[in-house]
Formats: structure tokens, C-alpha cells, sequence
């Protein structure tokens, strides 16, 4: 929402438009999390912890609502995946890392 247009409406409807900072997720190498000895899985873990990376770098700005839909458009398929894929295989080798929101 463009900040003139927020104004606007928060000065009429100061209940309805509440402003909110963004989470932070934290910094992670997903192909240190999960264990995999196919290249093609190595480089798909690369790929997926890029696309965490670019919400991270989004999420510590200032981004517009289009800037966080652009990067979780991005990087949730990957997540989803990964959810699909651990749920899937529950034997999946990982190390025991915590993920944590700021």
C-alpha cells in the first residue's frame, strides 16, 4: 500500500490500518541443514537458501507490500518443497538447526 494512500486511510480508519514491521527470518545454508549426496539436490539447496537469502535482504529494508509479495513469490516454493519433502522422508538426514524469527 503506498504510503499516501495509508495515511489517508489511517487518519480516517486509525483501527483498520494497522502498520506492523516485517519478521526477520534467520540467515541459514539450507545444504548445511540437510544432508544430500546428489549434486542436483546440493545445487537446489543453493538455490532455495539464494531465495531465502533475497526475502531476508527484502525483510531488513523498508520494501513496499509489492517488494515482500516479489521475494515471498520467490522463496516459498522452495520452502514448500522442502516442507513436502521432509514430511515426505521422515529419516531425511539434517542436523538439529533451529530457525528463528527477530
Amino acid at each position: 500500500m503506498q504510503a499516501s494512500l495509508r495515511a489517508g486511510l489511517s487518519r480516517h480508519f486509525p483501527a483498520v490500518v494497522p502498520v506492523f514491521a516485517y519478521p526477520v527470518p534467520k540467515a541459514v545454508k539450507l545444504e548445511e541443514v540437510y544432508t544430500c549426496e546428489e549434486e542436483a539436490c546440493t545445487v537446489w539447496l543453493s538455490n532455495a537458501t539464494a531465495a531465502r537469502n533475497e526475502l531476508i535482504d527484502c525483510l531488513k529494508g523498508s520494501p513496499s507490500p509489492d517488494q515482500v509479495i516479489t521475494a515471498c513469490e520467490k522463496y516459498f516454493p522452495h520452502l514448500f518443497a522442502l516442507q513436502a519433502c521432509t514430511a515426505a522422508n521422515p529419516d531425511l538426514p539434517t542436523t538439529k538447526e533451529e530457525f528463528s524469527w527477530r
